[in-house]
Parts: structure tokens; sequence; C-alpha cells
């Protein structure tokens, strides 16, 4: 606001970058902070009653208006409304009844009649502007802070764009340079984790960039849980000795190889967890049975605790007499209590969150699922 005023005012030596317009049609005055930015950027403002831009290949419709309607701007003259048409920002986001005026520099994005025409909310955060359908909640557009104004990217229009284009368009927001178009890149292949890891992996990336600079809508979208207890801060003093075990099926695809449920068993020490797809829950037996065997073998140690919820596959008296025989001491859950089994439940949440988000940017069938699993637990471990 103050540089606002002070541009309005005549004081043009602040940031030569930024101008300040006020725009008005006939009979009424509207007032718009305009800044210079690329010709997709639109510079979203709650004090423009209209869409404005001057950038006619932005339009998908644009009809040519024959009214002696003008704006004017700061330097007090005026110009025409030369076409009236509509504009589509992104795959879930189109402007309607946009003006299109020779003389702006920069594209204008009316908050107000945003939010008439979509009924749609807008969120403020500390670097983000979110739109979300009013009724569901969905995220359908993000505008990103950039110099004190909230810039949203549109596509590129295209009238004939490549399948895998979606990925790029669809997901990655309100970002342009090379770095950051990596760091995004980066981000999706690794099974979407969080940038701060990102930029203890690869710092040459962050250079001039912030952690906070960066927003990915499909974590927003695979990512939302409710809260759950305090963890108890126990840990197991050494490998193996604790294990953690949980179910989840059955899934409603059957995966390439069949798989309808898997079974993870997660090291409290190490917190390592290992991922075994199985076509029917009557595998668990044979599967724990395998992977004590394993644990044996390869790191010459017992397993002494195994930890899980009440399902029936953990209690049948072929999975109890193996336990008592080799000394192992098998605890459980209370019954509807599935937070005392938190390590696992939370290390399957984690492991089908990275899963979802991999799947959603790669736009695979749903059958592959097995395998997003298997390489999220890879990429986590």
């Amino acid at each position: 606001m103050e540089i606002l005023q002070r541009l309005i005012s005549g004081n043009h030596s602040t940031t030569p970058s930024v101008q300040a317009n006020i725009v008005m049609h006939e009979n009424s005055e509207h007032k718009a902070l305009l800044t210079s930015a690329d010709n997709l950027s639109w510079i979203v403002d709650y004090g423009a009653s209209d869409h404005m831009t001057g950038n006619s290949s932005l339009f998908s419709t644009l009809n040519s208006c024959n009214s002696s309607a003008t704006v004017t701007i700061a330097d007090g003259s005026k110009s025409p409304i030369k076409g009236v048409g509509t504009v589509k920002l992104s795959e879930k986001l189109t402007l309607t009844q946009v003006f299109y005026i020779l003389d702006l520099k920069c594209n204008l994005l009316s908050m107000s009649k945003l939010n008439k025409d979509l009924k749609c909310l807008t969120v403020f955060e500390s670097n983000l502007c979110l739109f979300q359908e009013r009724e569901s909640g969905t995220t359908i557009g993000c505008a990103k802070l950039i110099n004190g104004l909230y810039h949203f990217s549109a596509n590129k229009p295209s009238h004939h764009p490549h399948p895998r284009e979606s990925i790029s368009l669809s997901y990655p927001c309100c970002f342009s340079s090379n770095k950051i178009g990596d760091v995004m890149l980066l981000h999706y292949r690794l099974g979407h984790p969080n940038f701060g890891y990102l930029k203890h992996l690869f710092p040459n990336l962050f250079i001039n960039k912030k952690v906070d600079d960066f927003f990915c809508e499909v974590c927003q979208l695979s990512k939302h849980t409710r809260a759950s207890y305090i963890p108890l801060p126990y840990v197991a003093s050494k490998p193996f000795s604790k294990i953690h075990c949980d179910i989840w099926g059955a899934s409603e695809v059957s995966s390439i190889n069949g798989a309808r449920w898997l079974l993870i068993l997660v090291d409290d020490h190490t917190r390592l967890c290992w991922v075994y797809l199985m076509k029917t829950k009557s595998e668990t037996i044979s599967i724990i049975k395998q992977f004590h065997s394993m644990v044996i073998t390869q790191f010459q140690t017992q397993i002494t605790n195994f930890h899980s919820d009440n399902a029936k596959e953990f209690f049948n008296k072929d999975l109890s007499n193996f336990f008592s025989f080799n000394g192992i001491i098998h605890t459980s859950s209370c019954v509807y209590t599935p937070q005392q089994n938190g390590i696992a439940e939370c290390k399957l949440r984690h492991l089908l969150q990275v899963a979802r988000s991999i799947m959603f940017t790669s736009h695979v069938p749903k059958f592959y699922w097995g395998d997003a699993i298997l390489t999220s637990a890879y990429l986590i471990n």
C-alpha cells in the first residue's frame, strides 16, 4: 500500500519495474496495481471490477467491441476496450467477459468478478493465494507472491497440447525459471518428498531460492491427514528387536500381478520398511516366517517383539505357535484403536501418499498401484 500511495501521488522514484494505474469504466473508477511481468502472468487485484489484458494471444475466444467504452489509465489518457472474450488460465479455471485493452502492459485478474462468476473461495497464505471451489474445497488454482503481488501463471495457449504436457500444466504452479523447473522435476521423480530434503540433497538448485518458494498441488491432494495421538518416545535399542506390522486392502483394482493386499513390516529402531504384495490375506503367515528367516540369515540377529493390530491373520494357531517356538513376544493394539499401532499406520500412510503422488503425476492406470507402492518403499528407505 505504501508503494501504491507514493506512485499514485506522483512519486515515481521507487522501484522502476512497478507502476500504478487507475483503471476506470465510464462513470466508475477502479484502482489496480500493475507490475511488469511475463505475458502469461496474471496479477491478482481486489480493486478491479473486471478482468483485463493487453495480450490478444491469451484469448480462446475474442469478440470485437463496437461500443465506445473506454478505460482511463494513470496518465489520464483513455484507451478503448477493443474486445471481450474468454481466457483459459488452467484446466479448472476459465475467465469469461475479459476485456481486451491494447495499452495494458500486464494482465489483471479481478478477485470480485472471479468470486462472483465461479463462486470460489480465496485463501491467502504467506506466499500463496489459493482459489478453491466453495462446495468441495478443491483447489482450482494458485497465485505466487512475487515482489509484494500475487501472480497467477496461466497455461501457454495451445490448440493441440501433447497428452504428457498435462503434468507440467496442471500441477507445477507459478514458476518459470529453469532451476525451479528442475526442482519440481526431481520432486516428481523422487516421489514428492519434502522440499527441505531436496534442498539438503541438491543445494545448487536452491541458490537464491527458499523452500517456501515451492508449492505442489498434488501433495495437497494426496497428503491430507487427521491429527493422531501424541507419539510415545520409546525406540528399540537395536535393529529388528521390535517389528511393527499392518495389512492394507483390499484394493478395488488388482495390481498388474493380481495382488489386492499388502503387508508392511517396519523396524522400530531404523524405521526401515519391507512391503509384500499379497493376492490373499492368508499369505501373511508365510511372509512373516520368510521375513524372520531373512533377518536371521542376513543380519545375524533375532526378532524379540512383534506388534500388530487385532486382525485375525495375526492370531491364528499356526502363527502363535511360530512366535512361541522362536521366543517372540506378540503384542497388539486395543480394539478400534489404530493409533496404538501408529508406527506401522504412519509408515503405511506415507507409502500410500507417495504412491498416489507418483500415480497422479505419471497418469498411469490404476493397476500399477502395486509397483507404485514398491517404488515408494524403495525411495523412502
